[in-house]
């Protein structure tokens, strides 16, 4: 998320068909190699053994340091083939990218990828891509920290400096191998000319972090617009692969791109109700076919604290009303949650409850009891069938557990009385992992 919410395209075009993106590596542990869990967005874990029988047991096992400075990053969790270890990733936001043992968090390596890092980075083929807020976008050897590839995003006239990149970061491929698909802001909210990028990825035949496309949201109705929005990837039911994301004032909108050349596919515009009514949190894909809902469906809300269901190959809304969060919890503040899909349950948070609704109609089915603090970061689920949890940090540095069933919360931990936790939680190998303002890392078991 960008640091404004906290304290939070055509180079080439190749022509080629985009594909869901791929797991790092083959494991029994259940990977986390990106936000949200996948490059659909769902929230939902492979691993699971934290469920809702078990979650009132959960502790912290550890924490560490990165540099001392705060992470706002959410974590990500792969199993390493050549070290024969799951790691925990993450990286604060002076920079400093670590690589942590998952069950003792022992440090493995540790790199600098530049300072100004806010988004949340994503993992590839042994191959750890992160982005900061000079523009940098850096891919690092998962398995060493060492630099595999760069790729600095050019400045462009009117801007003196290049675009900042705090949207997460999702892999897809191609018939020519990863690509790495992210967001810029611009240069700054009054200078806020951002663009959509995909960069082809470490081991790719069009080279090492070269452009593949780029896409200026400037042009799109002579607005002027940034993203701070983490994409996320889905097929349509022609096979597209289609790239979608929120955009930054004054566009306030929901794009859908051709992941294989940077194409406007279609834009929706939200309530855009306020004059800073961003679209920030990232959207969660439904694919075709799924809850009844032929074309497939994009969950989203915006700072208009509105929760939006989209058809994904049209763009148009779904249920009969987008749900009106403030109203409902009569508290007015941003709403920039990404949303978990568990079979027909959209689960999100906002400000200090988390909300489940029918994905096909709308209807709510319950909101939570109340939390502490408000909620940034994105609500995810965990446990087999019948026996699900909803993991969820929130600003006053507690981690609560809510039974996905009926919402009755079965757990809080307090992590620290003077940080907040700005980021979503990742698990894996019966583990829980999350980051805070006071520059720890926490594994949870």
């Amino acid at each position: 998320m960008r640091r404004g919410i906290i304290a939070a395209a055509a180079l080439c075009a190749c022509g080629v068909l985009a594909s869901a993106p791929q797991a790092a590596a083959a494991s029994t542990l259940g990977d986390w190699s990106t936000f949200h869990g996948d490059a659909m967005h769902d929230g939902v874990s492979p691993d699971t053994t934290i469920g809702a029988a078990s979650a009132s047991h959960l502790g912290v096992k550890w924490s560490k340091s990165i540099d001392g400075s705060p992470v706002i990053a959410s974590p990500m969790v792969v199993y390493s083939t050549s070290l024969n270890e799951n790691l925990v990733y993450e990286v604060s936001v002076a920079g400093g990218a670590q690589a942590f043992d998952s069950i003792t968090g022992a440090t493995v390596w540790t790199q600098n990828v530049g300072s100004g890092v806010v988004d949340s980075p994503a993992i590839d083929a042994n191959t750890f891509y992160i982005g900061n807020d000079g523009g940098l976008l850096t891919a690092l050897n998962a398995s060493t920290g060492d630099v595999e590839c760069t790729y600095q995003l050019p400045i462009f006239a009117p801007e003196t400096t290049p675009g900042r990149i705090q949207a997460s970061l999702v892999v897809g491929h191609d018939s020519t191998g990863a690509i790495v698909y992210f967001g810029d802001t611009g240069q700054s909210e009054s200078v806020n000319r951002g663009r959509e990028w995909a960069i082809n990825g470490v081991g790719n035949s069009q080279g090492d972090c070269t452009v593949q496309w780029m896409h200026d949201l400037g042009t799109a109705r002579s607005k002027h617009s940034g993203t701070w929005s983490p994409p996320a990837l889905g097929k349509d039911t022609t096979g597209r692969t289609l790239i979608v994301f929120g955009t930054g004032q004054p566009d306030d909108a929901v794009y859908a791109l051709d992941a294989s050349d940077g194409s406007q596919v279609w834009r929706f515009q939200t309530l855009k109700n306020f004059p800073d009514a961003d679209v920030g949190a990232g959207p969660t894909i439904s694919a075709p076919g799924v809850n009844g809902i032929t074309d497939g469906a994009v969950y989203i809300d915006g700072k208009d604290k509105v929760e939006y269901a989209l058809d994904l190959m049209t763009g148009a809304p779904l249920w009969p009303q987008p749900f009106n969060l403030a109203a409902d919890a009569v508290r007015n503040v941003n709403s920039v949650s990404c949303a978990a899909l568990a079979g027909n349950m959209v689960v999100v948070a906002y400000s200090r409850y988390v909300y489940a609704f029918d994905a096909t109609t709308g209807a709510k089915l319950w909101r939570s009891a109340l939390m502490s603090g408000n909620v940034l970061g994105s609500v995810i689920v965990s446990g087999a069938p019948g026996d699900q949890v909803v993991l969820v940090g929130d600003l006053t540095a507690r981690v609560y557990a809510f039974r996905l069933s009926d919402g009755l919360k079965l757990l809080t931990i307090h992590l620290a009385s003077t940080t907040r936790i700005d980021a979503s939680i990742a698990i894996s190998d019966g583990m829980a992992y999350v980051a805070a303002e006071n520059g720890l890392v926490y594994g949870l078991g």
